[in-house]
């Protein structure tokens, strides 16, 4: 007959049929994982070292951005430019604010879909 389900019935031994085969198959059912497991620690130490890879690698590329950017304005004072060349062409440049909330949001987003990738 295989494995077949009498939960309504009041006889003993009849609610389920094959039950220790289903809990042993199940090892996460007898014995669960506690916090101190040797398994949940090593899953989160390597979620941990992951996550500070990523942001030491951020922060890398943020140092060699403004290292970048701070000897291109040296060689043009030295050169005798006076200001830095921007990116804006427009006559009526982007409020400081309004940049500053677009590249804010922007990074937010990026970060939101790199954590939905997880």
């Amino acid at each position: 007959m295989g494995s077949w389900s009498a939960l309504g019935s009041n006889e003993p031994g009849c609610a389920r049929q094959g039950a220790g085969q289903e809990s042993a198959a199940m090892g996460a059912v007898i014995r669960p994982l506690q916090a101190r497991s040797p398994i949940v620690l090593s899953a989160f130490h390597s979620a941990l070292v992951k996550q500070l890879l990523l942001v030491l690698a951020v922060l890398a590329l943020a140092i060699a951005v403004n290292v970048v950017r701070s000897i291109q304005s040296r060689r043009l004072a030295a050169a005798g430019a006076l200001t830095f060349p921007s990116t804006s062409r427009s006559p009526f440049p982007e409020p400081i604010a309004r940049r500053i909330l677009r590249i804010g949001f922007g990074l937010l987003w990026v970060l939101d879909g790199m954590l939905q990738m997880r």
